[in-house]
């Protein structure tokens, strides 16, 4: 008997009401495959939105979607705390609970790059 559960559930969290075959993986393995239905936004790439306290370099995450568009240019002005170019995890707050791995490239935008929030952050 052949699992289908993985066709009939979103497999993103938060997850949308759109079966798994309505999402689009762009490799294997992808973390968060984009839903191909009208009007979805779930696994498409969102804002983050951070409040940086300069009178003490924290910086606080107000909002961020699972799946995040960064431009090279912010990654190449990023603090060493926030970016760690090797293993390609870009960091959002000074706490370390907003962590995203690097995904893809944007295919609409040569400079910008995807990211996608790394599980249990």
């Amino acid at each position: 008997m052949t699992d289908t559960s993985s066709l009939r559930a979103c497999p993103n969290d938060p997850p949308c009401p759109h079966g798994g075959l309505f999402h689009d993986i762009y490799e294997m393995g992808d973390p968060y495959p984009t839903c191909c239905m009208p009007d979805c936004r779930c696994g498409h790439p969102g804002d983050a939105l951070c409040r940086k306290n300069y009178d003490t370099g924290e910086v606080a995450v107000l909002s961020a979607d699972p799946v995040i568009r960064v431009s090279r240019e912010l990654l190449e002005q990023a603090e060493p705390w926030a970016y760690d170019r090797e293993r390609e995890i870009l960091q959002l707050d000074t706490a370390g609970q907003w962590r995203y791995r690097y995904l893809r490239p944007d295919p609409s935008q040569e400079h910008v790059l995807i990211f996608g929030r790394i599980r249990g952050h």
